[in-house]
């Protein structure tokens, strides 16, 4: 959870005389901050550490609010001290700006504890070193020029991992600063270089990308020339990416082999007979902390695949990426998976055919496959893969998905592609051939004893829609 949100939530937790008392404390002095953004902006400084900007900080109202809330944060106010054109022509006659913010913050005991720097917004950026701030927040002119231009000048300036916020994001059907909602709209809510985009009254935040590390997570049981060809696709697309991989129960080459000639691979193996889902937590707990993309081996990795994904992953958001599948099952297609006959193993596979395949038109706001990509932390939050009740495999990805959407996670599904040469796969060997269809109606029996309710049921339920995903 980043500070925005945390600093939200934590508003109900105030006890009401603190919480007035934060809100009277900035009322003493005039500014455009409203009472319940005083205690979200309050919060905002004191989840923060490290070095903030403000950029247009009229009289000092939300400057003090930001001291009062973290004294150690360091702060630099950034303002011409004229007012935004027209704007405030009537309100500032006879009034020297700067002296009356410099007299509000000197009543508080605040001014020589903030950095003064009078100068426009664009000028200023140049002075700080990119890279260097922990939070910047804007509320300077509201035209969609300016505003453009602050984000502009801003963004590298940030951390990864930094907030850029500020001030009258119009919500509902109040109207008003159309210009500033476009602006922040192009440049922070629908940019690539933010993410957990949110607005809580009326203020708007992004959060600036992290350099995202992913590790590919495979669980196997034998197929040893199958996970052979999957690490050799992985290495000439990804050369460096982490693979980490369990073997649970092998009997073939797999249980002895040596992946080290790949470079950064983590393996595993044991003699036992693990099911499915205590295979793949030990190849997720083995990971480091990063993006686990979970995979098989039966699967032909899409070039540009970690780079579309790197599109959507955030803390919050599970991912499932898309698979291509020959027409095994017939033409049976659903939300993630496209039937497309590009070959029926890695040395015949049709990497043209493949790439020719149209672009989805939009990602779907709802996820609901075992391809997923988390991080690692959000697998061990909810204690990974139900080893219990789901043995030796089925249901578990129905099983995780729900209680990854219980504890407040975002179900996406997005177009990064793998070919899934689903013919190759454990379900279709001899040992399960015979007893695919019994095991599918034990786990089937086990979801239901567990949730009170069918996986069929499970889907047709409202919560499970797309829509109810922002309400959970």
């Amino acid at each position: 959870m980043n500070p925005f949100e945390k600093a939200w939530g934590f508003i109900g937790l105030i006890k009401p005389e603190t919480l007035q008392k934060i809100v009277d404390d900035a009322n003493r002095y005039h500014g455009y901050i409203q009472n319940l953004q005083i205690p979200l902006l309050w919060l905002l400084s004191s989840f923060t550490s490290g070095k903030m900007v403000e950029v247009g900080c009229w009289k000092g109202k939300a400057t003090s609010v930001f001291r009062r809330g973290n004294p150690e944060l360091e702060i630099a106010c950034v303002d011409t001290f004229m007012g935004s054109g027209e704007e405030h022509e009537e309100e500032l006659k006879g009034i020297d700006l700067k002296k009356e913010f410099q007299k509000n913050l000197t009543e508080q005991g605040l001014l020589n504890t903030v950095r003064i720097i009078q100068d426009t917004s664009i000028n200023a950026a140049v002075s700080f070193p990119d890279d260097s701030l922990d939070l910047v927040f804007i509320d300077a002119a509201h035209d969609y020029e300016n505003v453009k231009a602050d984000i502009l000048a801003w963004t590298p300036k940030l951390k990864e991992g930094g907030l850029l916020v500020g001030h009258d994001y119009p919500e509902g059907e109040s109207g008003g600063f159309e210009e500033l909602e476009k602006a922040v709209n192009e440049e922070v809510a629908n940019s690539p270089l933010f993410t957990d985009f949110s607005v809580n009254a009326g203020i708007w935040c992004g959060v600036k990308k992290k350099k995202v590390d992913f590790t590919f997570v495979l669980a196997v049981r034998n197929g040893y020339d199958m996970t052979l060809k999957t690490i050799e696709r992985i290495r000439a697309i990804y050369p460096d990416t982490p693979i980490s991989i369990s073997s649970g129960g092998s009997t073939d080459a797999t249980k002895s082999a040596d992946f080290s000639s790949f470079g950064n691979i983590l393996f595993s193996h044991t003699d036992e007979d693990i099911c499915f889902s205590e295979n793949y937590n030990r190849a997720i707990r083995q990971a480091p902390d990063s993006y686990l993309v979970l995979i098989h081996n039966d699967m032909i990795i899409g070039r540009g695949f970690l780079e579309e994904l790197e599109n959507w992953v955030s803390p919050r958001n599970i991912v499932s990426y898309t698979t291509v599948e020959p027409p095994v099952f017939g033409k049976h297609e659903r939300s993630g998976k496209i039937v497309c006959d590009c070959g029926d193993s890695f040395d015949n596979f049709d990497e043209s055919k493949f790439a020719a395949i149209p672009a989805a038109k939009n990602p779907i706001m709802f996820g609901c496959s075992f391809f997923m990509c988390a991080h690692k932390q959000s697998f061990l939050e909810i204690g990974g893969f139900d080893e219990e009740n789901f043995h030796p495999v089925f249901c578990e990805d129905d099983d995780i998905l729900l209680r990854f959407k219980l504890a407040g996670k975002l179900l996406l599904q997005c177009d990064a592609r793998v070919y899934h040469l689903v013919s190759r796969t454990i379900r279709f060997s001899e040992e399960f051939s015979s007893k695919t269809r019994e095991y599918e109606v034990r786990s089937n029996e086990s979801f239901k004893k567990k949730w009170g309710l069918s996986v069929s049921d499970l889907h047709r339920l409202e919560f499970w829609n797309p829509k109810a995903q922002f309400t959970v």
